[in-house]
C-alpha cells in the first residue's frame, strides 16, 4: 500500500529575529532555527507513524512547492512565527480556502487551544489565498503562523513549546486521514544480535570490530 505523503517546509529565511530575551541555548535564535526543529521533530513523529515525509529544508518556497507537486505529496505544512510590532500575540492557522485545508487547519487550531498559554489571544483559522506556500501547492496546504516571534512572551512559548507542537501536529494528521497515532511509549524496538558467547574476551573481540562501523555497540549481559 502506498504511503500517505506529507510535505514540510519550514520558514527558511533566518534573518527574522527572535526577540532577544527569548534565547535557545544560551543563544539569541531566529524563525528559521526554530522552524526546522518543529519541522525535525514533526517529521520523527510522523514516520513512525508511517508517512512518508518531505522534510524541505532546501531552496526556496518556489522550490518547495514544485518538489512536493512533483512528489505528489498529499499534505503541505509550512511552519512559521509571526512578526508585528512586538505587542501583538497570537496563535493564527493560516490555510488555504478549500474545504480540505479548512478541515486541517480547524483541527491545528483545536490542538493548540490547551497548549497555549493563558492571557493570550484564542488561536483561529484564517482562509488566505494569496499567500504562495497556500495557492500553488496541489495539496490541502496550511501555513501555521505559530505566535509572534517579536513579543518576548510569544517566543519563549514557541521556543519551549516546539516539541509539543510538533506531537500535536503529527496526531492532527493522523487524525485528518484517519490513521493511528503510534506514540513513542507503543512504537516497536528492533534490536540486532550478532552473537552471544560464554567466554567474555571472545565477546569483546567481536565488540572491537563491530565499533569499526558501529562505535554505539555494546555488550550486554544474560543469565540464559
Amino acid at each position: 500500500m502506498e504511503k500517505i505523503k506529507i510535505a514540510i517546509s519550514p520558514e527558511d529565511r533566518s534573518s527574522n529575529i527572535y526577540h532577544e530575551n527569548a534565547l535557545y541555548n544560551g543563544k539569541r535564535t531566529n524563525e528559521h532555527e526554530q522552524m526546522c526543529r518543529f519541522a525535525d521533530e514533526l517529521e520523527k513523529h510522523l514516520v513512525r507513524c508511517g508517512f512518508e515525509v518531505y522534510n524541505m529544508q532546501f531552496g526556496n518556497m518556489y522550490d518547495r512547492v514544485a518538489y512536493a507537486n512533483s512528489m505528489k505529496a498529499d499534505l503541505y505544512i509550512a511552519p512559521h512565527s509571526n512578526g508585528f510590532d512586538g505587542v501583538a500575540k497570537g496563535c493564527r492557522i493560516h490555510h488555504y480556502p478549500s474545504t480540505k485545508s479548512e478541515r486541517f487547519a480547524k483541527l491545528l487550531v483545536e490542538g493548540v487551544k490547551p497548549l497555549y498559554y493563558s492571557g493570550t489571544p484564542t488561536p483561529r483559522a484564517v482562509s488566505d489565498s494569496t499567500l504562495y506556500e497556500l495557492r500553488k501547492p496541489t495539496a490541502p496546504a496550511v501555513l501555521p503562523e505559530w505566535a509572534f516571534h517579536d513579543n518576548e512572551d510569544d517566543a519563549k512559548w514557541i521556543i519551549e513549546s516546539i516539541p509539543a507542537l510538533a506531537e500535536m501536529t503529527a496526531r492532527m494528521v493522523c487524525k485528518y486521514f484517519n490513521v493511528e497515532y503510534v506514540s513513542r511509549e507503543t512504537a516497536p524496538m528492533y534490536r540486532v544480535q550478532l552473537g552471544a558467547f560464554k567466554n567474555r574476551e571472545n565477546a569483546e573481540k567481536l565488540l572491537a570490530i563491530v565499533r569499526n562501523n558501529y562505535p554505539d555497540a555494546f555488550i550486554k549481559e544474560s543469565e540464559e
